[in-house]
């Protein structure tokens, strides 16, 4: 299994605007914890929404957490939505720290250039 390019780039937007806004390393894993717990891409969407209103994770990364979710082949493969929460923290932990591009502009590609430096 594999993800597309364009969902990709919306992985690294919102790992990307998760290191802007300071995002909790635990409020990343919790995101897998209710897909795992609960099974339902749907849930985890309404997670977001409730940490969103709590103040525990900002606008900009729950937007595109939310965008990236409801994509319809996300959305309706439950190891697709593993795969693309998974390869977000990844990309989370390894930016987490680090000068990152403009969110606004990033891609795949661009993220990893820069984690690498």
């Amino acid at each position: 299994m594999s993800l597309s390019r364009e969902l990709l780039d919306k992985i690294a937007r919102a790992a990307c605007w998760a290191c802007v806004e300071r995002v909790d390393k635990a409020q990343v894993s919790k995101l897998l914890e209710v897909l795992e717990s609960t099974g339902s891409v749907d849930y985890v969407i309404a997670f977001i929404a409730r940490q969103y209103g709590r103040g525990y994770i900002r606008r900009n990364v729950s937007r595109e957490l939310i965008e990236l979710l409801s994509d319809k082949s996300i959305r309706s493969d439950l190891n697709k939505a593993r795969e693309a929460l998974g390869l977000f923290r990844w990309l989370y932990e390894a930016s987490y720290g680090r000068r990152v591009p403009s969110c606004n502009n990033v891609n795949f590609d661009s993220l990893i250039k820069s984690i690498l430096g």
